[in-house]
């Protein structure tokens, strides 16, 4: 079986029109239905997992245990199969922001009432799931996806349940067992519960865990504990993680104290449900905005009005310098508004600023050739028609010149561009995020690009 490529026809209706993301076992396209035009987010296996029968039945499997959920902060899953060629795929809903491991690469830390707020929405998500007997096993800031949904408002959704652990059954019967086995070591080692590291049977309470660890990032730039698999395997059981008001000392007390109960060593002594850890955060949110100068209760009006505002995508929000560079340095700070979650605070919401080319999400590979040094395989996180803000496992240095290749939003045809690094930023892990401006683009690219930022930028 090859390996499948934009424009190939998936299961005769389903055709591809350019990657979005590509893993270990499987590759996210994003296809339009050849009828009805309609987009998603298909997910296939590289072609050498395409033979493998337990990775189609997880792919497929994963499908059925989701296709009940109906949830706003949980990824939708519309449809599954097997297609003509005999590929296994899973059609989901395509969504338009960015990752939230990307945002902290870029920013390293965030304001405290989104980290609140983020906390709030993937509990939300959670208690759904745990409610009809999934765990994830996964959470992770890559596995959330913060999104623009159709009107324009900004969510935190659930992604990738490939390695949940699922009921035995589904509601008509269908045997899922074996979507997980026995002693699998299955997860992202710094976000994973300490059972979850010893190979022990986990509940919902490793995905508590690993909202702490997130939320403990989100607040500091840094994971609780980090190295090898024998280091955090020692770690995670014979040391206690830096306290949060040593990283950050502006940090809430009572938010420092429910992350740290959250990544307690012993299950039993953490939140027992996802419900539990967001009546904490609630109230912990509710003593923050008390603190703030100028406290008061908003009007019903008021939190109404708050219900569309956007804080961490930075949609057209600081004009750049009059060099086209970010107005911080690094990459934009967004205008602060108030959000859905904590708008109880008295602000002045002041009109936009608008960049002279404003700039939209978009995910999608990239390569960047250097002159120096060997080539980086990364991906973008928002694109302009002035530049791109790309993700990779190394960084490239400030005024670098070089040449990136990508995929078009609109016909997803692969462009090479010449570009200059405008900023660099080292992330946590080792990975570099840096803001490019192309210096020169292939005929028609511009309008391509212009095109797609137009109708995001419009549409929020």
């Amino acid at each position: 079986m090859k390996e499948p490529t934009v424009g190939d026809l998936i299961d005769a209706r389903y055709v591809l029109r350019r990657e979005i993301a590509r893993g270990a076992m499987g590759i996210v396209f994003e296809a339009s239905h050849a009828y009805t035009g309609r987009l998603v987010a298909l997910k296939l296996l590289h072609a050498e997992h395409a033979g493998s029968e337990p990775l189609r039945q997880r792919l497929l499997r994963e499908a059925r245990a989701l296709g009940s959920l109906r949830h706003r902060g949980i990824v939708e899953v519309y449809d599954a199969g097997i297609g003509r060629a005999n590929e296994p795929f899973v059609a989901m809903e395509m969504l338009e922001g960015r990752a939230l491991d990307g945002i902290l690469a870029a920013r390293r830390t965030l304001p405290i009432d989104d980290v609140i707020r983020i906390g709030l929405e993937v509990c939300e998500s959670l208690a759904m799931i745990h409610g009809h007997g999934l765990v994830h096993r996964d959470i992770k800031p890559s596995n959330l996806f913060v999104a623009l949904d159709a009107s324009g408002h900004e969510i935190c959704k659930l992604i990738d349940f490939g390695i949940a652990s699922v009921p035995t059954t589904t509601s008509d019967g269908a045997d899922l067992r074996k979507l997980t086995m026995h002693g699998e070591l299955l997860g992202t080692p710094e976000y994973m519960a300490p059972e979850q590291l010893l190979g022990l049977p986990v509940d919902l309470r490793a995905d508590i865990y690993a909202i702490g660890v997130t939320l403990y990032e989100c607040l500091s730039g840094d994971v609780p504990f980090s190295g090898t698999y024998p280091q955090l395997l020692v770690r995670v059981q014979t040391t206690l993680p830096t306290p949060l008001l040593q990283l950050r000392g502006e940090t809430p007390p009572a938010l420092a104290e429910l992350i740290e109960r959250a990544v307690s060593k012993d299950p039993d002594d953490r939140f027992p449900s996802a419900r539990a850890l967001a009546a904490a955060l609630t109230e912990a949110g509710e003593l923050y905005r008390q603190l703030q100068p100028g406290y008061r209760r908003p009007t019903e009006a008021e939190e109404a009005g708050a219900a569309g505002a956007t804080a961490l995508l930075g949609l057209s929000r600081n004009p750049p310098q009059p060099d086209g560079s970010p107005s911080s340095g690094s990459e934009p700070a967004p205008t602060r508004r108030p959000t859905p979650v904590l708008a109880t605070r008295t602000e002045v919401v002041v009109p936009l600023h608008r960049r002279r080319f404003p700039r939209s999400p978009y995910v999608t590979p990239v390569w960047i050739l250097r002159a120096t040094g060997g080539p980086l395989e990364g991906r973008s996180e928002d694109v302009s028609e002035t530049g791109l803000l790309v993700i990779t496992p190394g960084l490239c240095d400030d005024g670098e010149r070089v040449r990136v290749r990508f995929a078009l939003p609109g016909d997803g045809g692969l462009v090479t561009a010449i570009a200059t690094v405008r900023w660099a930023r080292s992330a946590r892990d080792g990975r570099g995020a840096f803001g490019l401006e192309f210096l020169e683009l292939p005929d028609g690219a511009r309008d391509l690009i212009a095109s797609y930022v137009g109708a995001v930028v419009g549409a929020g």
